[in-house]
């Protein structure tokens, strides 16, 4: 039987063929969650911030964007039935993601209930991963569509070898995309790279993010001719516009267009970041299609090649096969 391709969303699957124009790497909500429940934070209310959510994702539905992954997982605050109350209001496709954001340490609550199998902490954490995109995130019906680990300036720590080594086990079971966070002045995106490979995966299904918070072209080049692809997903925080473009245009131009995503990492509500702070006023999810697209065509990049970052490789990397069977299930 002949097999299509589906995206699992947050309302369920559909044809990867109709995803369209997608922003790769994105959030609904940052929160620090013990930290909201016993102090005062920039959180209104659940009521206010989830309309003002749907308000946002709706303008950016109207500037042609039809889909977003959201790579809110452990670390960061996910809340999937505060996340499902957007979703449910929303013209838009969102994806949401399992896997964990550890940057040195997990949670301190595994130094003493570490879900280890046969011993294997990153073997009992896939296990909770897959169970995300199998059955469904938080005992609710909404599976996950993508996995997020993650690397910073604290190195390959024991807790995050095990997160990233837990993707890895995730995607080789599930067949789902790996989507990563790492540090581009570091160079980390090899770090995990080396991980993928020791572990098997397919590195056609990696995205290393923040690739585009560097210049060093070299180091964009060196992953993608691995066959992974990378994430110029921070539009409007840290490096110039100009320069971004300017390395989108170099590396279209070098026929790398097929191995490119963009987004802004930016969120409807962050309880970490101010978006209010001088310079970030062009951080959020309108930037890349009301500015950057049209960029690109200024700058003579082919429509093709835009058409590749922003609708063609996302929905091959998040296009999983299904028979008919599958997707009935």
């Amino acid at each position: 039987m002949t097999a299509s391709r589906t995206v699992t969303t947050m309302r369920g699957p559909i044809d990867a063929e109709g995803l369209g124009f997608t922003l790769m790497h994105e959030h609904l909500f940052v929160r620090s969650l013990e930290t909201a429940q016993n102090y005062s934070t920039t959180w209104d209310s659940d009521d206010v911030r989830v309309a003002d959510a749907v308000r946002q994702l709706e303008a950016v539905r109207a500037d042609g964007v039809s889909a977003i992954v959201d790579l809110t997982v452990l670390g960061i605050g996910r809340d999937i039935r505060l996340m499902d109350r957007v979703a449910q209001e929303v013209g838009l496709h969102i994806i949401a993601a399992t896997g964990a954001y550890v940057l040195d340490r997990l949670p301190y609550h595994f130094r003493f209930h570490p879900p280890t199998r046969n011993g294997d902490l990153a073997a009992g954490l896939a296990e909770w991963f897959v169970r995300d995109i199998e059955e469904g995130i938080a005992g609710t019906r909404i599976r996950a569509g993508v996995i997020k680990c993650a690397t910073d300036t604290a190195g390959m720590t024991e807790d995050v070898v095990a997160s990233v080594r837990a993707a890895a086990i995730t995607a080789n079971h599930t067949g789902a995309l790996i989507m990563t966070h790492a540090d581009a002045a570091l160079r980390n995106g090899h770090d995990q790279q080396r991980i993928f490979v020791q572990e098997g995966v397919d590195l056609s299904r990696v995205v290393i993010g923040h690739v585009g918070d560097s210049t060093d072209l070299n180091y964009h080049r060196s992953l993608m001719d691995s066959g992974m692809t990378i994430g110029l997903d921070r539009f409007g925080l840290g490096l110039s516009t100009s320069e971004r473009v300017a390395a989108i245009v170099t590396l279209c131009r070098e026929g790398y267009s097929d191995r490119m995503v963009l987004s802004h990492d930016a969120a409807c509500h962050s309880e970490w970041i101010d978006t209010a702070t001088p310079g970030l006023e062009n951080w959020n999810f309108q930037y890349v299609p009301r500015v950057v697209v049209p960029l690109l065509h200024e700058k003579g990049v082919a429509e093709s090649d835009v058409q590749n970052l922003v609708v063609n490789n996302p929905q091959r990397l998040l296009g999983m096969a299904r028979t008919s069977e599958e997707r009935e299930r």
